[in-house]
């Protein structure tokens, strides 16, 4: 059975040290392929660049529904450059988290709701996060 990790953050530094050993213990354990979500700008070049260095690693791009309000216009422009590499097979990490006390995420939801429609568009696979 060949298993794929459809969400996981290997862009994240705490892999640095290990990036190799861990994606040798996933090959061993099975997985024959690993999507990589970017959560933000930095996140997501850095999820493409680690996806277009070896074989069976892929990313998404996208914003994390808490960083929503730093998804302009320019910023989106900027993922749609990245997705352009083959290895970007997703957008997300994009949606609603859980309504905070604060407001925050009912506030984002016209950022979402564009986001969704420009990437419905682009003829890629969406990758929701979605917290209740």
């Amino acid at each position: 059975m060949k298993l794929f990790d459809s969400h996981c953050h290997l862009d994240d530094r705490i892999y640095d040290k290990d990036f190799k050993d861990v994606l040798s213990r996933a090959k061993n354990a099975g997985v024959s392929g690993i999507m990589i979500v970017g959560v933000d700008k930095k996140s997501s070049e850095r999820a493409v660049t680690l996806a277009e260095s070896k074989p069976g690693l892929y990313a998404s791009v996208g914003f994390h529904p808490h960083d929503a309000k730093e998804c302009s216009k320019e910023a989106l422009q900027f993922l749609i450059k990245l997705a352009k590499s083959p290895k970007v097979k997703a957008w997300g990490e994009i949606g609603l988290g859980k309504i905070r006390k604060d407001g925050l995420s009912a506030s984002l939801r016209p950022q979402t709701n564009s986001i969704f429609r420009l990437f419905s568009m682009k003829g890629r696979v969406t990758e929701v996060f979605w917290r209740f």
